[in-house]
C-alpha cells in the first residue's frame, strides 16, 4: 500500500494597506476562541427548587465538540476599522473610523422575500481591504462568527461559497436588523467573517503587503473574463455567469 501527503492548500493574503496588514492580519480561527468561552468553567452546579438540594456537577459549553471542532478549521477575516452605524425608520447612516474604507448599500427589491417578517432590514456590502488567492481550486464557506458576537440582533453576516483560484475579493454583505433610532459600533478586531474550506486538507495561511498599484492590478487582471479563459474546463461556465444578470450580493 502507498500512502500519499495531502498537498496543503497555500492561502496568500494580499492588502495594500500597512495598518490592516500590522493590526487586522487574517489568522487561524483557533486563535479566535471568545473570552467569554476562554473564562467559562467545565462544569456548574445546579439545584432543583422544588427540591432544595443540588443535582451535582453538570457540564457547560466548555467541552462541546461542536464549538470546539468549529475553531479548528478555516481562518478569520477581522474588523480593520471601527464603523458606527446609525438606524432610522427610514434609513440607515454609518461611517468608518479610518475614512477610507468604502461600502454600498442595495435596493431592498433586490432581495424582496427575504425574512418576511423583519420588515425594514437594510443592506451594505464593505469592501474589505484584502484579496485572498490560491492555486488550488478550492471553494470556501464564507460565514458569521456567531460565536464571538457581542450582539446577534444588530446584523447578520450572509453567507456564500467562493473559490480563490477564480476571484480574489472578500467584501462583506450585512443585513441589519431594523431598530428605531438605534446605534452600534463594530470595533476593530472583532472577527466578521469565518472562511472554511471545503476540504479535509491542511491550510497554510501568508500575508502580505504589497504597493497599491500592485493591488489596483491584481483587481483589474482578476475583474476581466481573460484569467477564466486559461482553464477550459471553467471556461463555459465562466462565461454562461457573466452573461447572466450579476448578483447584487456577489461576494467579488
Amino acid at each position: 500500500m502507498f500512502f500519499f501527503k495531502r498537498k496543503k492548500i497555500v492561502l496568500d493574503c494580499f492588502t495594500d494597506r500597512p495598518d490592516v496588514y500590522k493590526y487586522s492580519p487574517i489568522e487561524f480561527a483557533n486563535k479566535h476562541y471568545p473570552e467569554w468561552w476562554k473564562k467559562l468553567p467545565k462544569t456548574y452546579n445546579t439545584q432543583n427548587p422544588s427540591l432544595n438540594n443540588t443535582l451535582g456537577e453538570q457540564p457547560t459549553m466548555k467541552g462541546c465538540p461542536g464549538i470546539i471542532d468549529n475553531f479548528q478549521y478555516g481562518v478569520i477575516l477581522p474588523m480593520w476599522s471601527d464603523i458606527a452605524v446609525h438606524i432610522t425608520d427610514r434609513e440607515c447612516n454609518w461611517q468608518f473610523a479610518d475614512h477610507i474604507t468604502s461600502a454600498q448599500s442595495h435596493d431592498p427589491l433586490q432581495w424582496l422575500g427575504l425574512l418576511p417578517n423583519e420588515r425594514g432590514l437594510f443592506h451594505i456590502k464593505f469592501e474589505s481591504p484584502w484579496f485572498f488567492k490560491t492555486k488550488d481550486d478550492v471553494h470556501w464557506s464564507f460565514a458569521q462568527p456567531t460565536w464571538n458576537m457581542s450582539s446577534i440582533s444588530d446584523y447578520t453576516v450572509l453567507p456564500g461559497v467562493v473559490s480563490y483560484k477564480y476571484q480574489l475579493t472578500t467584501n462583506i454583505n450585512l443585513m441589519i436588523h431594523p431598530k428605531q433610532n438605534h446605534r452600534f459600533i463594530i470595533e476593530a478586531g472583532q472577527p466578521l467573517v469565518h472562511i472554511t474550506p471545503l476540504s479535509e486538507r491542511e491550510v497554510i495561511i501568508k500575508n502580505h503587503l504589497i504597493d497599491t498599484n500592485e493591488f489596483t492590478k491584481m483587481r483589474f487582471e482578476y475583474g476581466t473574463t481573460n484569467k477564466f479563459e486559461k482553464n477550459l474546463a471553467w471556461h463555459k461556465k465562466m462565461i454562461d455567469r457573466l452573461e447572466k444578470p450579476k448578483c447584487p450580493f456577489h461576494f467579488k
